[in-house]
This record gives structure tokens, C-alpha cells and sequence, in this order.
């Protein structure tokens, strides 16, 4: 079966990404998943009630809830986040960022808007209107296929 060239393009862009990603990540000490739960548990901070629960992000991020316990742990152990047992239901964990966490995601937020309007500056606008809406179709074509 022939490859798609516009989707060869997007798996090496996604590739390209995801070693900017690791080399951030490695930078810091920290592995790529648990840069993804720093960043995600700052995001729902802001969204919801400003301490998302540990099983809520085990579900957005597909991942098991001891799996997102192990994570969790690890950047609780570097000071990174803080986590609270639930008043009622002691298995319930919410989570929130230390002011070392809340640094660190800022420095390495920073660094990633850094590298990324270095890489839209690098493509123009028709190129980086193409491949966002590429992404946008592929990632819910992958969506539908999971839930088949």
C-alpha cells in the first residue's frame, strides 16, 4: 500500500516535535510524561477549581490511574506538585503545583513558545494553515478508529 506524502510529512513533523519535546524534557530531569502531567494538571489548575484529580487526568491522558499515581508520585518527590486525599473518599487525589512546579512549567513553557514561533516563522502562513488543519484531520480520524 503507497504512502500518503502529506501524511508522511505530518509523522516526521510530529517527530521533529517530539524530540524538541524530549530534549526540553532532558534538560530539566524529567521525562516527556511527566512534562505532559506538569502541563496538564497547570491547565485544568486553570480551568476547573484550580486542583484537578489525579483519576480526571488519568482519563484525558488514556493512561491507567496507577500508572498516573507513579507519575505523580515522581514529580511529587522532585517538589514539583502537591497532592491532597479527597475529605470524603480518601482513594480521591487532587492535584496542584508547588511554586517550584509553577517555575519550572514557566521556564519550560517559555522555551517551547520560543522554538515554536521560531518554527512558524520558518513555514509562513499557507504552510502553517495546512498542517494544523492536516493535524486536526488526522487526530480525529485516530479518535473515531479508537473508539471502533
Amino acid at each position: 500500500m503507497a504512502s500518503d506524502p502529506l501524511m508522511d510529512e505530518l509523522l516526521i513533523f510530529c517527530r521533529i516535535v517530539q524530540a524538541h519535546a524530549e530534549r526540553l524534557c532532558k534538560d530539566e530531569g524529567l521525562s516527556p510524561q511527566q512534562w505532559l502531567l506538569l502541563d496538564m494538571v497547570k491547565r485544568m489548575s486553570q480551568a476547573d477549581s484550580g486542583r484537578p484529580m489525579l483519576s480526571s487526568l488519568a482519563q484525558m491522558l488514556k493512561v491507567s490511574r496507577a500508572n498516573m499515581t507513579k507519575l505523580a508520585r515522581q514529580l511529587t518527590d522532585k517538589g514539583l506538585i502537591e497532592s491532597t486525599e479527597g475529605s470524603r473518599d480518601g482513594r480521591v487525589l487532587w492535584l496542584r503545583l508547588t511554586a517550584k512546579g509553577r517555575n519550572l512549567h514557566q521556564r519550560l513553557a517559555q522555551r517551547s513558545q520560543k522554538w515554536q514561533d521560531g518554527a512558524q516563522k520558518q513555514m509562513g502562513e499557507k504552510q502553517l494553515t495546512d498542517l494544523q488543519e492536516l493535524a486536526r484531520l488526522f487526530f480525529s480520524e485516530v479518535t473515531l478508529e479508537e473508539k471502533k
